[in-house]
């Protein structure tokens, strides 16, 4: 089958296969139902309701995905990924489905609830599935996980081509018919989505003794699930230091693609067209540049992890600072400027963070115990929350008053500790053996 050699799942297992392929049809069919309308819901938001209700709700949203994020993780350990899922499926359809009709403040509130109660039950709930279960169909093939990274990064490619995509068709529906039309395609294809995951998101059972103690309630009430991802995280200095860390790189992108990102494309580019378009390229660009790096990943262990960050980093945001002191941004169209854009993008993103990215799913799958894997992975959104909070307001401030490259500043020195701390879990790692 060419899906199978191109996942370079040939060598595994027919479950831990089966379970690839399954995680590849969800992420592709996911991620083509979210962005449909990524593009101009706020602008729907900000002609139905205006600006400062818009930034209301979604303030809103984040708070109650905020809330909710680890609890719905160890919701997930406790009742299984299947149900979670289920769950944010249906918050997503009865979300879509209110956008078709909401004109006021108070229904954004509303679907501002549903919003986040879904992006909190979604989060990190089938990446659980495919870990916990990879683990059991796998066996001893692939020790490393050098294949299970592989694959993944394989597969998210191809989701940066349903992104694009998804952007392009959902963007052409809106133009041609309506905003609400996409989004009840929206709430009709999360119905689609329901029906999948019910009949494919099972778990695997390996023996029959397995089976037997899966059909039996181990009898552990929910509080010890809910508490299960904090012991972990305060388990050691290797689990502390490695989430802490990797919380704090993703929450300086957070506040670089919040308040950073999209401000240089319209600098670059003069236009939300111009814009779009180059956003679009940057996606193709980034295919078959994440291909090459998924072979090149094989070549590395796990414990270059920190190395990749570093470099990604430094070739990432300092470039930028110079970028923007050489070519001050106009809100024009500039050709160098989009040119030096795509080739930092490139170089930091599709190449060295993607495979520190790789590297760093391989690490969690074996360091994350399995009963409370999905309440880890929750934790780590509610901790690069609780670092970029506060600093979005921060960084906000140091761009109104000083420009663009002092929040990339901001964003740089919290990505540094956080690939410092890294560099640390994996030392303790180490020293423990």
């Amino acid at each position: 089958m060419i899906i199978t050699k191109f996942l370079g799942i040939q060598t595994l297992p027919e479950k831990a296969a089966t379970l690839i392929h399954t995680y590849l049809l969800l992420s592709l069919s996911g991620a083509f139902l979210g962005n449909l309308s990524s593009t101009f819901f706020i602008l729907f938001a900000y002609d139905q309701i205006g600006i400062s209700q818009a930034s209301i709700v979604i303030s809103v949203m984040l708070l109650v995905q905020l809330i909710t994020d680890y609890p719905s993780g160890s919701l997930g350990d406790w009742i299984g990924q299947r149900w979670v899922l289920t769950i944010a499926m249906s918050c997503y359809g009865v979300f879509y489905y209110l956008l078709t009709i909401t004109e006021t403040f108070s229904g954004f509130l509303v679907l501002a609830f549903f919003n986040g109660l879904a992006n909190a039950q979604a989060s990190g709930a089938l990446e659980s599935w495919l870990d916990n279960n990879f683990q059991k169909a796998v066996g001893n093939t692939d020790p490393e996980r050098k294949i299970y990274g592989f694959s993944i990064a394989r597969i998210t490619s191809m989701i940066r081509i349903i992104m694009a995509l998804s952007f392009i068709i959902g963007g052409a529906l809106a133009t041609l018919i309506s905003r609400e039309h996409v989004f009840f395609i929206q709430a009709y294809l999360s119905f689609i989505m329901i029906i999948l995951i019910l009949f494919l998101v099972k778990d695997v059972k390996a023996d029959i003794i397995e089976e037997s103690q899966q059909l039996q309630p181990s009898g552990k009430e929910f509080l010890g699930f809910l508490l299960g991802g904090f012991r972990f995280l305060i388990s050691s200095k290797t689990a502390f230091f490695f989430l802490v860390g990797m919380s704090m790189v993703f929450a300086s992108f957070n506040v670089w693609g919040t308040l950073i990102l999209f401000p240089i494309y319209f600098g670059y580019t003069g236009s939300d067209g111009l814009a779009s378009v180059f956003r679009t390229i940057l996606f193709f660009v980034g295919i078959p540049v994440g291909i090459v790096m998924a072979n090149v990943s094989k070549k590395f262990s796990n414990d270059k992890v920190p190395h990749f960050y570093f470099l990604g980093i430094l070739l990432y945001f300092p470039p930028f600072v110079v970028l923007l002191s050489i070519i001050p941004i106009t809100n024009s169209f500039n050709f160098l400027g989009l040119i030096f854009t795509s080739l930092i993008l490139t170089s930091s993103i599709n190449c060295l963070l993607d495979v520190a990215n790789i590297l760093r799913g391989r690490m969690l799958l074996d360091l994350v115990p399995s009963e409370n894997r999905n309440a880890v992975y929750s934790l780590i959104p509610t901790i690069i929350s609780v670092f970029a909070i506060p600093l979005l307001p921060i960084a906000g401030t140091l761009i109104e008053n000083f420009g663009l490259r002092a929040g990339i500043i901001v964003s740089l020195v919290l990505s540094f500790i956080g690939a410092f701390l890294i560099f640390f879990s994996l030392y303790f790692k180490k020293k423990s053996y």
